[in-house]
Formats: structure tokens, C-alpha cells, sequence
């Protein structure tokens, strides 16, 4: 199966280009979109060919030289369609958090993968071993573009750029052997307040303040007639 992880990443070398991408919802669901676009007819026709279904967890078994998928495994959603003249490749999948420490695609290419939950500081933190073993496996692949989109806040990371709550890792052949990625966010989301508690927060603090200038105000009337008595 890691042939096909590497024709995957291939593709960042020749007329195609990979876009991976991880988005971390509110709740820690984990969301992988794999889109494979070529850009030559040799490439387009290559994708077409090599279409054969991507397990999802790395502890299940492979395929081997059979293309029929093994009744009890895991696949990612996979389609093949035209986009202009070129075919493309989308693969997605959802992961309860309990199982992404063995999603496939990184597992393939990390010799370790974590997703280690701190109930203590109510975090997660993601982490990979040091080398990202596929580019020495491929001596053709030259640039890798990882991007996670965290919709909690952030703690910590080690990520190459951020825009937003995106943030990317690239990996090249020169730093491969120490291109680790290590990312924490709260476990908490952001607390939303709707439109219907600001308006009722505010006319609660307009009563509050009424009854307290009544209060005042009767309290000064209160003096004033006791010192004319």
C-alpha cells in the first residue's frame, strides 16, 4: 500500500499537484481532503489508471495485487472526475479522535504519529517522529505542503506559516530528516454568544441599573425629608 502513498506524492514532482489538507472541528472530528489535480494528459491519464482504493487506518490490512476492497476495512471516499480536460482525485474521510493516531496517510510517512489528550490544561497535542521517512523512500519528491485548519484556539505549534487558523508545513528534501510537526489547541471551544443573549444580557443590566438609581434616588429623598423634619 505505501506504493500507492508514494505514486500519491509523486505527483508534487511531476505535472500534478497535491493539495492535503486536515480540518480539527470544535469537537476534535478530524476531516482529511486529498485532492490530486493533474495537468498534463500523461499525468491525467496515469491518475485514471492508478485509481485503485486507499485504506484509511494503517493497522488494516492492504490490498496486495487484488484491487477489491476487503469486506471490514476502512476506504476513504474516493472519486475520480474531469475538471477541464484533466481528470482529478478527491479522497476524504472523518476520524473520531480515538482512531486518528493511525490515520494511513501520515502513519505511511511518519515511523510515529500521537494524539495525546491533556485533561489537565484541556489540550490536544498532535506530534510526529522527526523524519518524514517517505521522502527518503522517493528520492524524486522534493516538496511536501501539509495544511490543518483548527477551528479551537491554538497553543503551540511548529508550523512553517500561519494565515488565519490555517497553518502549513512544508517539507523539502534539504531539512526532511527533521521536518517533526507538533501541534497543540484547546480542547474547548470558543464560546459562541448569540445575538439573543447579548440582547438579553443588556436589558438585564438596563433593569439592574434602573432598580439601583431608584435605589439612590430614594435613598437621597429619604435624607432630604429627614433633615427638613
Amino acid at each position: 500500500m505505501k506504493i500507492i502513498i508514494l505514486l500519491i506524492l509523486s505527483f508534487f514532482v511531476s505535472g500534478c499537484s497535491v493539495d492535503y489538507h486536515l480540518t480539527i472541528d470544535e469537537n476534535s472530528r478530524f476531516f482529511e481532503d486529498v485532492l490530486i489535480k493533474s495537468e498534463t494528459k500523461e499525468e491525467s491519464d496515469l491518475l485514471q489508471k492508478n485509481n485503485w482504493p486507499l485504506k484509511v487506518y494503517y493497522t488494516d490490512p492492504d490490498l496486495g495485487d487484488n484491487p477489491e476492497k476487503i469486506e471490514g476495512v476502512s476506504y476513504y471516499a474516493d472519486t475520480t472526475f474531469l475538471e477541464g480536460n484533466y481528470y482529478q482525485r478527491r479522497m476524504t474521510f472523518e476520524y473520531p479522535k480515538s482512531k486518528f493516531s493511525i490515520a494511513n496517510l501520515i502513519r505511511s510517512c511518519y515511523d510515529k504519529f500521537y494524539v495525546m489528550e491533556d485533561d489537565n490544561e484541556k489540550s490536544i497535542t498532535l506530534s510526529t517522529s522527526s523524519q518524514f521517512v517517505c521522502m527518503e523512500e522517493y528520492d524524486r519528491l522534493d516538496q511536501v505542503h501539509i495544511f490543518a485548519e483548527v477551528k479551537n484556539p491554538v497553543i503551540s505549534h511548529n508550523a512553517t506559516s500561519v494565515n488565519g487558523n490555517v497553518y502549513e508545513w512544508v517539507i523539502d528534501r534539504d531539512h526532511y530528516d527533521n521536518s517533526g510537526i507538533i501541534l497543540t489547541y484547546s480542547s474547548k471551544p470558543i464560546k459562541k454568544i448569540e445575538k439573543e443573549d447579548i440582547g438579553e444580557k443588556v436589558w438585564l443590566a438596563i433593569v439592574l441599573l434602573g432598580g439601583f438609581l431608584i435605589f439612590i434616588i430614594g435613598v437621597i429623598i429619604f435624607n432630604v425629608k429627614k433633615q427638613n423634619s
